[in-house]
This record gives structure tokens, C-alpha cells and sequence, in this order.
């Protein structure tokens, strides 16, 4: 038997995973998945740009730190702080990954101050037979069949993803830490040649000739 129960509510399904909080009613009587808000909720709150944010043409989002999204954000709106559970309720509801580079996610129907398209996102979900279907449009859709086999396929991109990245940090403090070192250094030169001018001031205050030597020898100069 399949794990979810159907809702119909003026021409408008609603797929709810057993666990999953009830759907969020919108205006007009439609309802949409909590996922769905609660991640519109996060992206949409200016005070997590930092974090989580849309991207310039607000048509996508992006998580610009993952280790912050997952340890801080996410446990405010869901019951865990799994990023790769996040990810995978993403693609259930046909979110796809656009960049190669970043974690950033789009969905037609997931846009910028239009919280009321949420309701065109359906949730995929598996037939019988074991292929993938879904009720999203076309273009929100992974494609291909083998559920199981896509999905250990995109565990391991992420987890690749996840050890670029870790690497990337780690070559980025590197280079931090060198950077210190050398402005320390270079801040501890500047102290002592300060404490030595200080010292050859010190010295000739208290012996006149000395000053009177460097008086000559800049008149001579510039003679």
C-alpha cells in the first residue's frame, strides 16, 4: 500500500506523507504542502540572506552556506537538521539543481514574492510498476525511471559536492592562516624598527654632539 493519503480540495490534490504536518491552507481554498511554505518562508525572510537567499532573478534559490542552513534554520521549521533530507524532499516536489557550482535550486512555480504558485507544485510519486511519476509540469521533472538507482546516484553527487566544498573551506582557512602569519610578522618589523628609531632618538637627546653631527651632515647634503 503506498505511504501517502490523497486530499481533494476544489480541484486541487494534496499528497500527505504519514508524519507530514497537515497542508497549509492558501487563499481561495487551495492548500499546499508545509515543505513548500516553510521553505518559501526561509527563502523569502531578508534576515537569512546570509544563509539562504533568491537568486538574482529570483526564479531560483540558493543556499550559500550549508553547514549554517542545516544547523540553524533548519531545525526552526522542521523537526531535523539534515541537509541531505532537505534535498531529498526537494526533488520529491521537482525542484532541480542549476548550478554546478553552488547549491542553488529552481522550480517554475517557485518564485520571488509569488507565494501563491506554490499550489501548482505537486508532490512525484512512484506507481505501481515502480516508475516516477508526477503531477508537476514537464520542466520541474528529473526525468528517467529507476527511482532507487537515481536516487543512490544523487547521494553521491551530493556527498562529492559536499567534499569539494569541505575542501574548498579547508584550502580557504589555509590560505587565511598563511595571510596571518605573514601581516604578524610584518607587524612585529614595524614594532621593532619603531622601538629602535625610538632608542637612537633617546640616545642623542641625551648626547648633543650626536646632533649636531646629523645637523652637519644634512647641511651637507644638500650642499
Amino acid at each position: 500500500m503506498d505511504d501517502y493519503t490523497t486530499t481533494v480540495k476544489e480541484e486541487a490534490e494534496v499528497v500527505v506523507l504519514d508524519g507530514e504536518e497537515a497542508p497549509v491552507p492558501l487563499p481561495v481554498g487551495v492548500a499546499v504542502a508545509p515543505f513548500l511554505v516553510k521553505t518559501f518562508e526561509m527563502v523569502e525572510d531578508p534576515a537569512t540572506d546570509a544563509v539562504v537567499s533568491w537568486g538574482a532573478s529570483r526564479n531560483s534559490f540558493v543556499v550559500w552556506d550549508p553547514h549554517a542552513f542545516a544547523a540553524r534554520l533548519l531545525p526552526l521549521h522542521f523537526k531535523h537538521a539534515n541537509f541531505s533530507s532537505f534535498l531529498r524532499q526537494l526533488n520529491t516536489y521537482g525542484f532541480r539543481k542549476v548550478s554546478a557550482d553552488r547549491w542553488e535550486f529552481a522550480n517554475e512555480d517557485f518564485l520571488g514574492g509569488q507565494r501563491h504558485l506554490l499550489a501548482n507544485i505537486r508532490r512525484r510519486r512512484a506507481t505501481g510498476t515502480g516508475a516516477a511519476s508526477t503531477t508537476t509540469t514537464p520542466r520541474a521533472g528529473t526525468g528517467g525511471g529507476g527511482g532507487g538507482e537515481g536516487e543512490v546516484d544523487r547521494l553521491r553527487r551530493d556527498k562529492e559536492a559536499l567534499a569539494r566544498e569541505l575542501a574548498r573551506l579547508r584550502r580557504q582557512q589555509g590560505e587565511a592562516r598563511a595571510h596571518l602569519l605573514d601581516m604578524e610578522l610584518r607587524v612585529r618589523g614595524t614594532e621593532r624598527r619603531q622601538e629602535q628609531c625610538t632608542a637612537f632618538l633617546a640616545r642623542a637627546l641625551r648626547n648633543p654632539d650626536v646632533l649636531d653631527k646629523i645637523a652637519r651632515h644634512h647641511a651637507a647634503s644638500l650642499a
